[in-house]
C-alpha cells in the first residue's frame, strides 16, 4: 500500500519481498589477514541496482583502500546508485551516493556507514548499511552488498494532489580486486 496511485513496498528487508540479511562470499577466510599496510581495490563491477518499487538503476563506483593495520575500509572514489523517475509508481529520479572518504570496519557484520547522501529523498532520511567479506587466499577481493533508505517525497493521486512521503530501499552488490 501507499497514498492512492502510489504502489507501495513489496516486502520489508531486502528489494523485491523476502526481508532478511543478503550475505555474500561465504565463511569466514582460513587465511589470517594481513595486520598491517594498506592495499588499493579497484571497481570491477556489480550487480543492476535494484529498489522496492522493481525499478534497476545503474551503479559507478571507483577505488577502495582497505588499512589493515586500523582494519578500516575507505572509499577513495564516491559510490553512488541512481535511478530514473518511475511513471506508474510516482516515484522522483533519486541518486544515492556514498561519499569519498567514507570509512568502515572490516567485520563479519552489517554496519551503518556515515557520508551517505541522497538526491531526491526528504531531508536528513538517507541511510545507507554495508555488508563484505574479502575473498581469495590472499585477499585479492573484496566484495559487498551496499543498501540504501530514504523518504521519498510524492504527489499523490488526489483532488488536491498533496506531497507525500513514501519509504524507498535499494541494494547493489560491488566486487573489488586488488591493485
Amino acid at each position: 500500500g501507499g497514498p492512492e496511485g502510489v504502489r507501495g513496498p513489496r516486502g520489508g528487508g531486502a528489494p523485491g519481498g523476502g526481508g532478511g540479511t543478503l550475505r555474500i562470499g561465504g565463511d569466514k577466510p582460513a587465511i589470517a589477514m594481513p595486520t598491517a599496510g594498506l592495499a588499493t581495490y579497484q571497481f570491477l563491477g556489480g550487480t543492476v541496482p535494484t529498489d522496492n518499487y522493481g525499478r534497476t538503476g545503474q551503479l559507478s563506483a571507483g577505488n577502495l583502500l582497505a588499512d589493515f593495520g586500523s582494519r578500516t575500509l575507505r572509499a577513495v572514489d564516491p559510490l553512488t546508485v541512481t535511478f530514473s523517475a518511475g511513471a506508474a509508481d510516482r516515484v522522483p529520479s533519486l541518486r544515492y551516493e556514498l561519499a569519498a572518504g567514507a570509512q568502515w570496519q572490516m567485520t563479519d557484520a552489517t554496519q551503518r556507514l556515515s557520508g551517505v547522501s541522497c538526491a531526491g529523498c526528504a531531508a536528513g532520511t538517507a541511510q545507507g548499511d554495508v555488508n563484505g567479506r574479502f575473498l581469495g587466499t590472499r585477499a585479492t577481493g573484496y566484495g559487498a552488498v551496499f543498501s540504501f533508505s530514504g523518504s521519498v517525497p510524492v504527489q499523490a493521486l488526489r483532488p488536491n494532489g498533496t506531497t507525500t512521503l513514501v519509504p524507498h530501499e535499494a541494494a547493489v552488490a560491488a566486487g573489488f580486486g586488488r591493485r
